[in-house]
């Protein structure tokens, strides 16, 4: 018989913080300066967004876990960004969604407005967030099956939202944050 040992959510935490470190290093090199040609923009930008989107995703399922497991002492084996969020409690989940709709929202208005006016409808809260990028680690990891058409993920500021509320329910934890990376995109000539 194999006993379940419990999960250390500090340990989850830290797990997270590594995705998280790796996300916003390799987000922070797509290439934008202006001495570049814009053909190798538009090649980092594409070769680029899904590992991003699937880096992203999995930051915030870890954090979200973690949540969990801070609240309750386990964690879900599942990957549902949506359903995850459902199993915080109801207090922390109106906390990140405060925060969400006085800072996410407010500074993505612009962005989310151009998004809307190319066709592609945002919805502004953190519900329907994560209703349309509750799948995206599953389904962006298996893009070439063609299952991304009905995935729109731009949760790309959750984790950081996450990772704050953590450290408000848990101080000790900031022992385990790890420091921001710095990487250099290599040049090919």
């Amino acid at each position: 018989m194999i006993v379940k040992r419990p999960i250390a959510p500090e340990k989850v935490f830290e797990h997270a913080q590594c995705f998280y470190r790796t996300w916003v290093a390799v987000s922070g090199a797509v290439p934008g300066s202006p001495s570049q040609r814009e053909s190798e923009r538009v090649h980092a930008a594409l070769t680029l967004a899904e590992p991003i989107i699937v880096l992203g995703a999995l930051t915030t399922e870890l954090f979200l876990k973690c949540l969990i497991c801070v609240e309750s002492g386990d964690a879900p084996q599942w990957h549902n960004l949506k359903a995850l969020f459902g199993k915080v409690s109801a207090p922390t989940r109106a906390r990140i969604e405060g925060l969400w709709n006085s800072e996410v929202v407010v500074r993505r208005y612009g962005t989310w407005d151009a998004w809307e006016k190319l066709g592609l409808k945002v919805g502004r809260d953190l519900a329907t967030a994560l209703a349309e990028g509750a799948t995206a680690f599953e389904r962006y990891r298996y893009s070439y099956e063609d299952n991304t058409e009905v995935v729109h993920f731009y949760l790309e500021d959750l984790s950081a939202i996450l990772e704050r509320v953590i450290l408000e329910m848990r101080p000790e934890f900031d022992a385990w944050r790890r420091a921001p990376l710095v990487l250099q995109m290599a040049s090919h000539h």
